[in-house]
């Protein structure tokens, strides 16, 4: 069996892809272990931020924690919030609605010019892919929580349902489901599985790791004390995904209620789902770059688990909320929910142990809703957060006011973090954000 910085268990119909693992590499590689794998993750929110709830009052790193980024007061350090950024000029020339505006161009930097059809530009995360020409197993992936939306004014869904685009014309549509995630990433193929054999893995639901039980003894030979418990903890996260996602519903709703399918996980678990999800891919180095859709732009979900009996209405129409304070504190408690979200998923980065320090520490978390605050639809007073320090490049604990400059010129210092150089990106990007990267 060939060892090799990437490495796979196969079996009949299952791939699993392994952590990177010291003791299986040839003692000649050991001195290039220093180098970093820096990662990206983009998790979008919709309808926009409460205005003043998502922005601190106070500049540099004694910066207070407003409202609904309270939640994020444990991982303060890794913390960096960028308010004031506008993105005015590129919305202008778009011809289409405030939330296909916010969505589509979020990460391309580009205006939409016909609404109808899907014509924009490269996103960041694909430009990263294609310029550092990663060998994962995924260049990218692409997943959401959310459920079919609508169309903002007649515009394709593309421009509210897709923020990553491999070019102009090719939106790459996420998977809606932790199943299809979890699928997309462990069910593999084998060259040497017959069809049979894939078909009789589906209809029995084993576990992926039944399949590669040879290949583990065989390698535990081989690892070291320390490589043996890294392996042992991430087949096990494999594991308890596999059970909680074919056990979805028993023990949630109580007794004399029928256990929905495995896709029926509630709304929370699935995020959580897709969360630990995250985590393996980016753990065991299958990709380095993924886009998360919490919701979809202009969504209209009902969070019934988080408000209830307090009526019916909608996330985008609670971003509406006028002079209605009720209406008003529901939507606070809808944007601090999203926030526990991502803590959730940066807590688990930072819990997951890699070199000197963790998968947060090498990390660009991005908190990227596509709007200001969303009652007005405002293009002209962007704020987003960063969790994560991208081994070493993000000047992180602070809070940067940067009234008026281009939202193009975060992607242009997102894209220099990752490693690819880059002067301009989009139709305004021109230079790094002042004081966000460090030499």
């Amino acid at each position: 069996m060939n060892t090799s910085r990437r490495k796979f268990l196969g079996g009949a119909g299952g791939i699993v892809s392994l952590p990177f693992l010291e003791s299986l590499l040839p003692r000649s590689a050991w001195a290039n272990q220093a180098d970093v794998i820096q990662r990206f993750v983009a998790y979008y929110v919709p309808n926009g931020r409460h205005g003043t709830a998502f922005r601190p009052t106070q500049n540099g790193r004694n910066f207070d924690l407003p409202p609904t980024l309270s939640p994020l007061m444990p991982l303060k350090d890794y913390l960096t919030v960028i308010t004031g950024l506008t993105n005015q000029n590129v919305v202008s020339k778009t011809v289409t609605c405030d939330h296909a505006k916010a969505a589509g161009p979020s990460l391309t930097g580009m205006p939409i010019l016909n609404g109808s059809v899907a014509n924009l530009g490269t996103s960041i995360d694909q430009h990263m892919v294609q310029q550092l020409k990663l060998a994962t197993q995924f260049p990218s992936l692409q997943w959401t929580a959310a459920e079919p939306g609508v169309p903002d004014c007649g515009a394709t869904t593309f421009y509210t349902q897709c923020i990553s685009w491999k070019d102009a014309k090719t939106p790459l549509s996420p998977l809606a489901s932790p199943q299809a995630a979890f699928n997309q990433l462990f069910a593999g193929y084998d060259a040497n599985a017959t069809a049979a054999q894939r078909a009789l893995r589906e209809a029995t639901q084993k576990s992926v790791l039944d399949f590669v039980v040879k290949d583990v003894k065989s390698l535990a030979a081989k690892m070291n004390p320390a490589d043996k418990t890294k392996v042992d903890e991430y087949l096990t996260g494999v594991r308890d995904i596999e059970r909680r996602m074919t056990t979805a519903g028993s023990g949630m709703c109580g007794k004399n209620v029928p256990t929905p399918p495995p896709s029926g996980v509630e709304h929370p678990a699935r995020v959580k789902l897709f969360n630990d999800l995250m985590v393996l891919a980016l753990k065991c180095d299958m990709t380095r770059v993924i886009t998360f859709m919490l919701e979809f732009e202009l969504s209209y979900r009902i969070y019934e688990f988080l408000l209830p009996g307090q009526g019916s209405a909608g996330h985008h129409s609670l971003s509406h909320f006028g002079g209605n304070k009720t209406a008003e504190n529901q939507l606070l408690a809808i944007e601090k929910w999203e926030t526990t979200m991502i803590l959730d998923l940066a807590e688990k980065l930072k819990a997951t142990p890699e070199g000197d320090g963790n998968l947060l520490d090498n990390t660009i978390l991005c908190y990227m809703p596509g709007m200001g605050h969303g009652d007005a639809h405002d293009h002209a007073n962007f704020s987003m957060a960063i969790l994560g320090k991208g081994a070493g490049k993000i000047n992180a604990g602070q809070h940067m006011q940067r009234s008026g400059v281009p939202k193009g010129n975060l992607n242009v210092s997102l894209l220099n973090a990752m490693g690819v150089k880059t002067e301009r990106f989009g139709m305004e990007g021109s230079a790094n954000i002042e004081g966000l990267l460090l030499a």
